[in-house]
């Protein structure tokens, strides 16, 4: 994966969370793409699972289109995999930024 990358998450609105989330993007980009062609779906398909256009999916794969967190339900439900899975191979720091905590006990 290329240094320049200028991957972001952003919130709703569009704003990203900063710099220390930028690599974040990049993963689960890496992690759509991957698992998209693990499954052996065109962007295409990708795109009709997601109601987008396949411009939208190419764009979200190569970091042109900044990923909203309100896209993260969408992905993890048209590709069948967890939050988790989305951030496979993420830093434990970056997730902290974005209070992506493991948890040591259960909830109460």
């Amino acid at each position: 994966m290329p240094d320049s990358c200028a991957y972001q998450i952003s919130d709703r609105s569009g704003a990203p969370y900063g710099p220390d989330v930028t690599e974040l993007g990049a993963i689960v980009a890496r992690n759509v793409r991957v698992e998209r062609a693990r499954r052996g779906w065109r962007q295409e398909d990708l795109a009709e699972a997601l109601g987008w256009t396949r411009g939208m999916v190419a764009h979200l794969e190569s970091g042109r289109r900044a990923m909203a967190v309100n896209h993260l339900p969408q992905l993890c439900k048209a590709l069948d995999l967890s939050l988790a899975d989305l951030f496979r191979d993420a830093e434990a720091e970056d997730l902290t930024v974005m209070r992506f905590e493991a948890r040591t006990t259960e909830p109460s």
